[in-house]
């Protein structure tokens, strides 16, 4: 007997296109469903209409930056148990992956 399979859900909000370009090549490679925003207000509109599983968040944007981002979220949808905010730069990303080369 198979069971249905449901894809995940995700959003990725960045103000850098070759960032969210990358994150889409990666997840939807693994199955995920991927939705793109460019900014927190972009976001926001997203999160009004449709369900996510995982909202991968820029934290340094122009306009609404991803702190305020992640609060109007938790607003508009109350029922999300737990919001984790990780923060990560593309810089300390490049310098990570530069560093595993040299070894």
């Amino acid at each position: 007997m198979e069971t249905a399979q449901t894809t995940a859900r995700i959003l990725v909000v960045d103000d850098n296109p070759e960032i969210r370009e990358i994150l889409h090549i990666l997840l939807g490679g693994e199955g995920y469903e991927i939705d793109e925003a460019r900014d927190g207000a972009s976001a926001l509109k997203q999160t009004e209409t449709a369900e996510y599983d995982l909202i991968i968040l820029d934290i340094m944007m122009p306009g609404m930056n991803g702190y305020q981002t992640c609060r109007e979220i938790k607003m508009i949808l109350p029922e999300m148990e737990r919001i984790t905010v990780r923060r990560m730069s593309s810089g300390f990303m490049s310098w990570r992956l530069t560093r595993r080369r040299r070894r």
